[in-house]
């Protein structure tokens, strides 16, 4: 009340919050998304949620919604016999500070502004007291929110976090008397009484509420403070009127006043009980309306109350005002309606019906936006719980907006918002890096998303190779070519929310939010190059009109030139996750790697400066990370098909490489192409993977490319031919072009027979860098290792030995 004119909006943009938590009875998705959400969508990690189950029923008509599961967690409450009403928000920053709010206002445009509301704003050490029964309330819900108790959480609430965040606020030292009550563990009315009594007893009350009872409300808490002197404001619009007539047959007479605080034209929602004690006065504000409900604890409400002097005034004055316009809003009731409560975790759906006896078989569809899809039908057991997996045509994680789950049988239609658990959680975990991903995933990234995930792995490596070696390298195909280390299936999923027994407060896995990096990897293993137009991304400020130089502007705009991500950048990071990579030997572990690496080069290259350059430039880095794996694999056919891919890839952007990369191949597979590998790898332009790596790729150009690959003669294939043609005694041999004059000479006397054929020397394998003459273990000259590498051929200088050296390694 310090402040008539603050309000929520302005409390979320005082600092940069990540934690966030908000109550609320009814609820409008679009406002939440539209102001709250967007308050603070570049800096939160956890967004939370808690809404009556009226509120989240109404909310599944909202059409305008698509963050919801997906960028923030939505806990329905059902209170038996009452709602769940506290407007409460919770918040703490990236310093740690925290602050909250408790008002009358719920998350929607009328409680955010259409409406006349109050709100109260707690700060540790000022209200300390306050923080440590808001963290006592929190804990109660969380412990206490059990199917068929009085307060049922119908998902998990999670809110550890946010008790152990008011708790933290409750040890700030202060000098703060103000209480926050609530009723959660019992009515408000005798805690108000218990108060009143320190000062005093209560004299007179002031009840300011848009809802009474009729007048039943105000006489039990009038009746509760055995205080007889009881005045009711009278707005100029509000939702219901006080019966001061009913109230004045009935023995309960009430007088009319009103305060220049709330003559306000618009519909009065605020909820505030000035009750004057003989040593003080209590001012309670807050959620709570002057109805039994509220007061006697059938609804969860919260109020703070605040100890001012007896002096203090609210400017109350007699009205004859005897009539308010009337909105003719119902007063909240408990919600008798029926819907679905509904998780994705670990690839499963899994939900539970609420309000209604839907045992038996129904119908299932997810849909999401102007899409929907059919699951088949799904079985509901007699506790209302049902699951099923969703069809891969449509995967949760990778869709654009919010999804529901739908329950047809007959003429009965259930709905439920899908909430991507898996996704909340990595959210949590890792902030707005995970939003970035869900947008790669659901292809609404720009280019600042693809340099923000090339930032992060480029740092954490680590995560990525994890995450990839999980997920089976991305693709199910891949899967028996690789070790899985993720353990089994049911270990990857978590535990269903609806199949807890007890308290819902668990901690989560400690896979939480690694489950996201895995969906996108598989994301990254099956999407088509997307085509980007990224001059989105450029700013309003780079749309200048066209001059005339004439000093008038023409109507028409230049269009934006098309945005790239910047090649260093994307270099500096590839080459980070390659040295990763090859940390690991070059073996089974290197494969998950690998798939993803080759995965992140087809989605990434194309939005890049000079595109074609750096394909190339990662093609062959990729290929050197690549070589050694294939040995140690039980099944290479997926990493076959990738390296014989790129190697043709790399030969339709420069042919002159054919002889390379047929050696590629050659030490890939460890000898000489078979006409069996020849003919099952040879791309195609409707290949999937062909068709990823160069979309506008022709049939002939991956078959020209191939063919030119396999015909080639490569050094290695020369020097196997020269070794057979002198092991056979053949007197004509084809003697390499790159020899020494010395190493042809010697070749030629071999060849007649006039020198023994130990001259000649074979090197089969490489352990070092610093290859030794197989013959007297002499390390060669710096000049004959880098003849060796490059032409295969080399000379010993040793004066004892004078051998021609042949590498026949792979």
């Amino acid at each position: 009340m310090e402040d008539t004119h603050f309000s929520p909006r302005d409390m979320l943009g005082a600092s940069k919050w990540t934690s966030i938590l908000f109550t609320t009875y009814s609820l409008s998705l679009s406002f939440l998304e539209a102001v709250p959400l967007a308050a603070v969508n570049r800096t939160f990690k956890n967004f939370k949620v808690l809404t009556d189950l009226e509120g989240y029923l109404s909310s599944l008509s909202d059409v305008g919604a698509i963050g919801v599961g997906r960028d923030y967690d939505l806990v329905p409450i059902k209170v038996a016999g009452g709602v769940f009403h506290p407007k409460i928000a919770l918040l703490e920053d990236e310093g740690g500070n925290i602050r909250a709010t408790v008002g009358s206002g719920n998350l929607s445009f009328g409680g955010w502004g259409y409406n006349h509301e109050v709100l109260e704003i707690l700060r540790p050490g000022h209200d300390s007291r306050c923080f440590a029964e808001l963290s006592a309330m929190l804990e109660a819900i969380a412990t206490g929110a059990m199917a068929g108790g009085r307060i049922e959480c119908m998902r998990p609430p999670g809110l550890a976090q946010f008790v152990e965040m008011a708790r933290r606020a409750s040890l700030q030292p202060g000098e703060g008397r103000s209480r926050l009550l609530h009723t959660v563990t019992g009515p408000l009315v005798p805690q108000l009484r218990d108060m009143a009594e320190e000062l005093g007893g209560a004299r007179a009350i002031s009840v300011v509420s848009p809802f009474f009872s009729q007048h039943a409300g105000v006489k039990a808490l009038a009746s509760g403070l055995d205080c007889d002197d009881v005045s009711v404001m009278v707005p100029l619009k509000a939702p219901s009127m006080f019966d001061f007539v009913e109230a004045a047959e009935a023995g309960f007479p009430c007088k009319k006043v009103t305060s220049d605080l709330f003559e306000d034209r618009r519909s009065l929602h605020s909820k505030l009980f000035d009750i004057q004690c003989r040593r003080g006065r209590l001012i309670v504000t807050g959620s709570a309306n002057a109805t039994l409900p509220a007061l006697l604890g059938r609804n969860v409400e919260a109020v703070v109350v605040r100890t001012a002097d007896i002096s203090t005034s609210l400017g109350w004055r007699p009205t004859t005002r005897s009539n308010s316009v009337s909105t003719e809003e119902r007063e909240p009731v408990s919600c008798g309606g029926a819907g679905l409560v509904v998780d994705f975790n670990g690839g499963l759906v899994t939900g539970r019906v609420t309000g209604l006896g839907a045992s038996g078989q129904w119908e299932a569809f997810i849909s999401s936006g102007t899409r929907r899809q059919q699951v088949g039908m799904v079985t509901v057991d007699p506790s209302g719980k049902f699951s099923f997996t969703p069809p891969p045509t449509m995967d949760p994680l990778s869709l654009a907006t919010a999804a529901q789950v739908i329950l047809i049988r007959e003429d009965v239609e259930l709905r439920g918002w899908l909430i991507l658990r898996d996704l909340i959680s990595a959210i949590s975990r890792r902030g707005p890096i995970a939003r970035v991903i869900n947008r790669i995933m659901s292809g609404l990234d720009s280019l600042a998303d693809v340099g923000s995930i090339l930032d992060f792995f480029a740092r954490d490596p680590q995560v990525l190779f994890d995450a990839a070696a999980r997920a089976g390298g991305g693709k199910s195909e891949r899967k028996d070519a690789i070790p899985f280390f993720g353990g089994s299936l049911s270990a990857v999923r978590g535990t269903s929310a609806f199949d807890m027994d007890s308290a819902w407060t668990g901690l989560e896995g400690s896979r939480s939010g690694e489950a996201l990096i895995e969906a996108l990897v598989r994301h990254l293993a099956s999407a088509m190059p997307q085509s980007h137009d990224d001059a989105a991304d450029d700013s309003d400020d780079d749309l200048e009109p066209t001059s005339t130089g004439r000093g008038e502007r023409k109507p028409s705009f230049q269009k934006p030139q098309v945005q790239r991500l910047q090649r260093p950048i994307v270099e500096r990071a590839f080459e980070e996750l390659f040295l990763k990579l090859e940390e690991a030997p070059a073996g089974p572990m290197r494969a998950p790697g690998l798939f993803v690496l080759f995965d992140m080069m087809i989605q990434i290259v194309p939005r890049t400066e000079a595109p074609d350059e750096l394909l190339h430039y990662l093609m062959r880095r990729w290929l050197r990370a690549a070589m050694g794996v294939r040995s140690s694999l039980p099944d290479t056919t997926s990493l076959d098909q990738c390296v014989s891919i790129i190697a043709a890839r790399i030969v339709i952007f420069d042919p002159k490489q054919a002889p390379r990369m047929h050696g590629v191949l050659q030490t890939w597979i460890g000898g000489e192409l078979d006409e069996d590998f020849k003919l099952l790898f040879e791309p195609t332009a409707s290949g999937t993977e062909e068709r990823r790596i160069y979309p506008e790729g022709r049939d002939v150009e991956w078959k020209q490319a191939w063919a030119l690959i396999v015909t080639s003669k490569t050094q290695w294939s020369l020097m196997k031919e020269l070794k057979h043609s002198l092991d056979v005694g053949a007197k004509v041999v084809a003697i390499p072009q790159d020899a020494s004059q010395m190493e042809r000479s010697t070749i030629e006397k071999v060849a007649l027979g006039k020198a023994k054929l130990s001259n000649i020397v074979y090197l089969t394998s490489r352990r070092s860098p610093k290859v030794a003459c197989p013959a007297c273990n002499m390390g060669l000259a710096l000049e004959q290792r880098g003849r060796l590498n490059a032409k295969r051929i080399a000379s010993c200088t040793s004066m004892r030995c004078g051998r021609v050296v042949i590498d026949l390694s792979l």
